[in-house]
């Protein structure tokens, strides 16, 4: 039987023979170890040439050719840890983007909802409050309360109370339709407030 120190000679004499006799000689341990570490089988053939490539790069530094079995072993464990470690690290990656995706998916499904029920239960205010609150918090002009007060043909006075009023109303409707919300100034959760684009100019009446 040939050598270890014999294939490794040839090996860097350039024989192609000897160098696939060196890896069909070491092959069965090597896939045995990686089977062994848990790796899955597309994991282990790349840890199979990462350990074949290793070898290669290090046949003329090796210092004790006899011992080359043990070198091998070692090499192909250490290997097969930084392979699990390197596909734990991508399961958890991505695992967290489908966390991330789902929770994502579950935010534009609730806001979805909330907005709709934003619209309901604007749509079960009387057509004062849901001009009011309309042009207060859902409509992107700038308009001030004097303005406001003006498209309404209210007296600004009495802006404050009614807008308080109808925030009321609108905060039990929407609890009506399951949105919890301490609805105050704006009465809209965060979430519903696509369309609000700013608070009221001048607010000092409420």
């Amino acid at each position: 039987m040939i050598t270890d120190a014999e294939l490794v000679r040839r090996c860097l004499a350039g024989e192609s023979d000897a160098w696939r006799g060196l890896l069909e000689r070491y092959a069965d341990l090597v896939h045995a170890l990686l089977r062994r570490s848990g790796l899955d089988e597309s994991s282990a053939e790349d840890a199979f040439q990462e350990v074949a490539l290793l070898l290669w790069k290090h046949l003329r530094r090796l210092r004790d050719v006899e011992r080359l079995a043990s070198w091998v072993g070692t090499t192909t464990r250490r290997i097969a840890w930084r392979s699990r470690h390197r596909t734990r690290t991508r399961e958890g990656h991505e695992s967290a983007a489908r966390r991330a995706d789902v929770q994502a998916e579950a935010d534009r499904g609730a806001t979805v909802e909330e907005e709709q029920a934003l619209r309901e239960a604007l749509g079960h205010l009387g057509a004062r409050c849901r001009e009011l609150l309309s042009l207060l918090y859902f409509q992107s002009s700038e308009d001030s309360y004097e303005e406001v007060a003006r498209k309404l043909s209210m007296p600004r006075g009495s802006l404050g109370p009614t807008r308080a009023r109808c925030l009321e109303a609108l905060r039990q409707e929407l609890l009506l339709r399951g949105v919890g919300t301490e609805v105050s100034d704006p009465a809209v959760p965060a979430s519903l407030q696509a369309g609000a684009s700013r608070p009221p100019k001048d607010d000092d009446e409420a």
